[in-house]
């Protein structure tokens, strides 16, 4: 069709209208959906790195607040191994309930979606676990500053102040 409609709009000149053919739907969708997938992972790697950092943050003024505590659990013994596991571990239980919130969140977000666009709502439950999972790598990653800044506390500079 793109090919005869100059001859048949212009017998007398044909070369001068350029008509383009419609892209195929199919190829179309598939190179919207790429785009859209591609700018979703865009966006979930800027939150994650985003919560990373301001997790740490926020460990590494707990730990700025708990010096004494720490100071002292170094000053009975406590190697600077167990301070730092204990750091992540409290910042892993924190991105877990994170996780565990944002897909509790996320799935009331998409319900409520696609109740009001009267679509069927579509779940993987298989990806559940992977909210928290993510949690906690991302509550991990972001107490390893924290624990690092912990580790570094001298027990009898701490339990002067």
């Amino acid at each position: 069709m793109a090919r005869q409609a100059p001859a048949a709009i212009d017998p007398v000149q044909p070369t001068a209208l350029h008509v383009d053919a419609p892209v195929d739907p199919t190829t179309l969708r598939s190179e919207i959906e790429g785009d859209v997938r591609t700018t979703l992972l865009a966006f979930t790697g800027i939150a994650v790195i985003a919560a990373v950092v301001a997790l740490g943050n926020s460990m590494v003024l707990a730990i700025l607040e708990r010096r004494a505590e720490f100071g002292l659990r170094r000053a009975v013994g406590a190697r600077s191994v167990h301070v730092a596991s204990m750091v992540v571990a409290e910042s892993a239980i924190i991105g877990a309930l994170g996780g565990l919130a944002g897909l509790v969140l996320g799935f009331a977000a998409v319900s409520a979606m696609t109740l009001l666009q009267h679509w069927s709502p579509i779940f993987d439950p298989v990806l559940a676990p992977l909210a928290v999972v993510g949690g906690i790598l991302v509550g991990s990653l972001g107490g390893l500053v924290a624990a690092w800044q912990a580790t570094r506390i001298q027990p009898q500079a701490a339990l002067r102040s």
